[in-house]
């Protein structure tokens, strides 16, 4: 899906300056591409400061330059119910 359609509310972000570690690989007719990220340097964003859920990559990335942040990586990171609200078990930064 390309990311203006998707519909994000719960994001992982690194905002570090360097480049993270990448890797590309293919399985079958499927490829990938894992970036590795130290736990540290990864941020959880679902709301902006109006408390309204994020919908676009686009948004979130906007308001987090605006702030003066450095975006490398935007990645859905959730399971949301029907009516948009994440589900699951949410653990950041040893606390859930």
């Amino acid at each position: 899906m390309k990311n203006a359609i998707l519909i994000l509310s719960l994001l992982f972000i690194k905002m570090v300056v360097a480049l993270p570690e990448t890797s590309y690989f293919s399985i079958g007719k499927n490829s990938f591409c894992a970036v590795e990220v130290s736990p540290a340097k990864i941020s959880l964003h679902w709301k902006d400061d109006e408390n309204k859920p994020y919908h676009y990559f686009a948004e979130l990335k906007s308001d987090l330059e605006k702030k003066g942040k450095t975006v490398i990586i935007l990645m859905n990171a959730g399971i949301y119910t029907t009516k948009n609200q994440p589900a699951g078990l949410h653990v950041e930064s040893g606390k859930k």
